[in-house]
C-alpha cells in the first residue's frame, strides 16, 4: 500500500519535508532520509532515516499530524527532545534536538 501525505513542517528545524521519488512512504529534507516508521503512539512516531550528512542511520521522532497544529503539544515535543539530549547513559542513544 501507498503511503501519501502532503508535505509537513519538521518542528525542531524548521525544514520542509517532502516525498522521496524513489519511495513513496519516505520523506526527506536536505539532511535527513525518513525510510520507514519504526513505532508510532498518540504523540507521534519514530522513523528510521539516513543521516545523509554524516552517512549513518538514525532515528526521527517526529510529532503526529493531529497535534502538530496545536501549539502546546508542540511545545511539549520540543521540551521532551531537549530533556532527552541531556540523557547521559551507557544503556540509551544519543539524541540532539
Amino acid at each position: 500500500m501507498t503511503e501519501t501525505r502532503p508535505p509537513s513542517i519538521d518542528e525542531t528545524s524548521g525544514e520542509r519535508f517532502k516525498h522521496a521519488p524513489d519511495t513513496p512512504v519516505a520523506e526527506s529534507c536536505d539532511r535527513y532520509q525518513l525510510l520507514e516508521i519504526c513505532g508510532q503512539g498518540g504523540f507521534g512516531a519514530v522513523w528510521r532515516a539516513e543521516d545523509r550528512k554524516l552517512g549513518r542511520e538514525i532515528a526521527v521522532k517526529r510529532l503526529s499530524e493531529r497535534l502538530a497544529g496545536d501549539p502546546e503539544s508542540r511545545q511539549r515535543f520540543i521540551h521532551e527532545a531537549k530533556i532527552t539530549a541531556r540523557l547521559e547513559h551507557p544503556g540509551s542513544c544519543r539524541s540532539t534536538t
